[in-house]
Order: structure tokens, then C-alpha cells, then sequence
């Protein structure tokens, strides 16, 4: 049984053989697709950093949990590392330690006025988007000015 189109004739579901899309929910595994093909899935990593880390191309598409007692700092990678525009993580700062977003080499962090690329609390949620090559986008709970 397939699903109907969501807005723009994208489908969220969880695969089943004929079409990859049920009932709209997503889940954890579901794959997102649209006409075309699959867009990316719906992902929650297995693996929860506790220290300083550099994201991966493996995160696309992905909530990463940073889970410490102490500050911890997420580095954004360029274009070489294989990014494309579009790309998007989602960032869960699942402890008490504050996730800051830093900028890897050639990298540029989109400025905010209002907002600094840091996490705004334990169980906020901040998305790093892709938007032009070696440029993120930051939104979602942030650490105000």
C-alpha cells in the first residue's frame, strides 16, 4: 500500500516493497523520496559523540547526539571531503556540555546577528545545511548573542 504525496510530491514512509512509502509517518530507516528517486533516509546515529568530532559524509542525512558533561566542538568539513549542496545534518546535544560549530579549512559559517553557532541548551536540536560550496547554514536551538 502506498502513501499519498505530502507537499511537493515528496513521500515519508516506512519502505515496503512496491513503492518504499506507507502511511506518511516517518521512522527510524524510513526512506524519503520523491518522484524522481530516494532523497536520503531518516537516520538517528548509533553512535553518540563524546568528544570533539568532524563530521563525516556518513552523517548526511543524520541526527548526531553529542552527549557530555563539557563543551564540545563540531567541526563543519569543505567541499573536498565529498559535501554536496543540499546536504544536512542534525545536531542533538543530548548532555549538559554545549556543542559549538566550528569551521573546518577553506569553511564558512553563514553569520547570524542574532545567534552564535553553538547549541542553545541540553535537548536542543541545531541543522547544519550545505548551501554553496564550503558555506553551512545554521538553524534550529541556538545560543543567542
Amino acid at each position: 500500500m502506498s502513501a499519498a504525496p505530502l507537499h511537493g510530491g515528496l513521500y515519508v514512509g516506512q519502505p515496503s516493497s512496491s513503492s518504499g512509502t506507507t502511511n506518511g509517518s516517518a521512522v527510524p530507516g524510513a526512506t524519503v523520496t520523491d518522484a524522481l528517486n530516494a532523497l536520503y533516509r531518516v537516520q538517528y546515529a548509533a553512535d553518540v559523540v563524546t568528544a570533539g568530532y568532524t563530521f563525516v559524509l556518513a552523517d548526511r542525512g543524520r541526527t548526531v547526539p553529542g552527549n557530555s558533561a563539557s563543551a564540545q566542538t563540531f567541526t563543519l568539513p569543505a567541499a573536498a571531503t565529498g559535501w554536496a549542496i543540499g546536504d544536512v545534518i542534525t545536531v542533538w546535544q543530548k548532555g549538559d556540555g554545549r556543542v559549538t560549530f566550528a569551521q573546518g579549512a577553506g569553511v564558512t559559517i553563514l553569520p547570524s546577528t542574532s545567534y552564535q553557532p553553538a547549541t542553545l541548551e541540553k535537548n536542543a536540536q541545531v541543522t547544519a545545511q550545505y548551501v554553496a560550496v564550503n558555506t553551512w547554514l545554521l538553524g534550529g536551538d541556538r545560543l543567542p548573542v
